[in-house]
């Protein structure tokens, strides 16, 4: 992590939420005394975004809809948070740290005193940072736990935890939506996009075959749509393989991009990856 407390994009969503329900209950439009009926009345008035009334923003906007899950504090669903030692002593000096990274090892990490947001350090590759001459070198910090020791994190909570967050992400897809899925084991590419062609994630009702000959079973959680296809790897340059139907599940969804530039050759339409969305999509992954 590094210094960015309440800049996130999740804080500014928060803060929509936050004054349209205030604004609801002061106007009495609503009466909201709990987090269900907090949810339910985002559900019902606040789904789908507002039209902007700047016609230049029209297009610069890429949110197609709001999603929100409902957690209960007990009970199936529920967020297990009373768990032996997941619990650890304060980091001395901690307020001076402006940059930690964690390791394979539980309760290891590494911090320094500032950090860096090149190119080459957004997508991991410290090596080549054009910033070396003003940052500290890694130290290693050893994390206290408080009371017994647990199963590590990496072998009991991660997959449950990453496989949950990916179907979110998938849930804000919607039709003509373009998204990065994760390429497993591919030598080549880190990632794939698809367009998506389903009105968002469907769940499957029987077993299908899609033209890519993968197979998917009922009650997969699936998006539809075409690949893109590379036409061009230095620039970032693809056609889109209409011909041809995917499947994709929905727990391999790590980015939603936005409207990817166009352009016409000949017949052929020819989409470009912008380098700040590549950036993107390889640090989601």
């Amino acid at each position: 992590f590094s210094t960015s407390h309440a800049k996130g994009e999740q804080d500014a969503a928060g803060s929509h939420v936050k004054q349209k329900v205030s604004q609801a209950v002061l106007r009495r439009i609503a009466t909201i005394t709990s987090a269900r009926s907090m949810h339910d009345f985002l559900v019902q008035h606040f789904s789908q975004p507002a039209p902007s009334s700047f016609s230049a923003r029209t297009k610069s906007v890429q949110l197609k809809r709001r999603i929100f899950h409902f957690v209960p504090s007990s009970g199936e669903g529920s967020v297990v948070r009373n768990r032996a030692g997941r619990k650890f002593t304060e980091l001395k000096g901690i307020k001076k740290l402006h940059c930690m990274k964690t390791t394979p090892q539980q309760g290891k990490v590494f911090v320094r005193h500032r950090s860096c947001y090149c190119i080459s350090c957004i997508v991991n590759d410290e090596e080549n940072c054009t910033n070396k001459a003003w940052l500290d070198e890694w130290k290693p910090l050893e994390l206290t736990r408080e009371g017994d020791v647990a199963t590590t994190r990496q072998a009991s909570e991660a997959p449950i935890l990453d496989h949950d967050t990916a179907s979110y992400i998938a849930d804000l897809a919607s039709k003509g939506s373009t998204v990065a899925i994760a390429a497993e084991d591919d030598p080549v590419y880190g990632f794939y996009l698809l367009q998506v062609t389903s009105d968002g994630v469907e769940e499957l009702d029987s077993n299908v075959t899609d033209d890519y000959q993968c197979h998917y079973y009922r009650g997969d959680r699936v998006l539809k749509g075409h690949f893109y296809i590379r036409e061009n790897i230095h620039d970032m340059a693809f056609t889109i393989d209409e011909k041809r139907k995917a499947f994709v599940h929905a727990a391999t969804v790590r980015h939603i991009c936005g409207d990817l530039p166009v352009r016409k050759i000949g017949r052929k339409s020819i989409y470009k990856l912008p380098l700040k969305e590549n950036e993107e999509i390889i640090a989601s992954m």
